[in-house]
């Protein structure tokens, strides 16, 4: 039995690539679809055991993921592990997503000790994490250098590190470059 593949991609030659591929390898009935009325009416006359879908139309229950600069066995790998029941997707694809969920915890965890501080720390480790030092602090904050020294200090006891870089650091985790907050909002 010949599983049936539907191709739902904006770009005609990746279709037509996708198609000699999965013909070559056998066992595949490749049909095609250009936008989301198409995927729709594709849809309506015949039920693909498989659909390889652009992420740019709409999702219909994703099981794995490929990308488009994949050598066409490794397409046909992935449809064979799809018909497995498993989830298909690129090893560097899903490094990447392992990576950036953790740099979301990493972040979470950074913020959740940067709510310790107040306002004037972290206005005080904003300039530090922009390189400036104490003694342009203090005239930035119109302060004196010992008081930058001592949010220096507080900062660095609640953030639980060990020098000014390190909480620079954090501060750039959970604020990013700019100092603009990049928390992930979740409803």
């Amino acid at each position: 039995m010949r599983t049936h593949v539907l191709v739902a991609d904006s770009v005609g030659l990746l279709r037509l690539g996708v198609r000699a591929a999965l013909e070559r390898a056998g066992g595949f009935v490749v049909s095609e679809a250009r936008d989301e009325s198409e995927l729709l009416a594709a849809l309506e006359l015949g039920r693909p055991d498989l659909v390889l879908l652009d992420l740019h139309l709409p999702p219909f229950g994703a099981i794995g993921f490929l990308t488009k600069d994949m050598k066409a066995e490794s397409v046909v790998r992935g449809l064979h592990t799809a018909l497995e029941g498993q989830s298909p997707i690129r090893r560097s694809l899903l490094t990447g997503v392992i990576g950036a969920f953790q740099n979301l915890e990493r972040r979470d965890r950074y913020g959740e000790r940067a709510i310790k501080l107040s306002s004037r720390e972290l206005e005080v480790l904003g300039l530090i994490a922009l390189g400036t030092r104490n003694r342009e602090i203090a005239v930035q904050l119109d302060i004196s250098e010992f008081t930058v020294k001592r949010h220096v200090q507080n900062i660095l006891h609640k953030l639980n590190v060990p020098s000014r870089d390190v909480a620079a650091h954090i501060y750039r985790s959970v604020f990013g470059a700019e100092g603009t907050p990049q928390f992930a909002v979740t409803v």
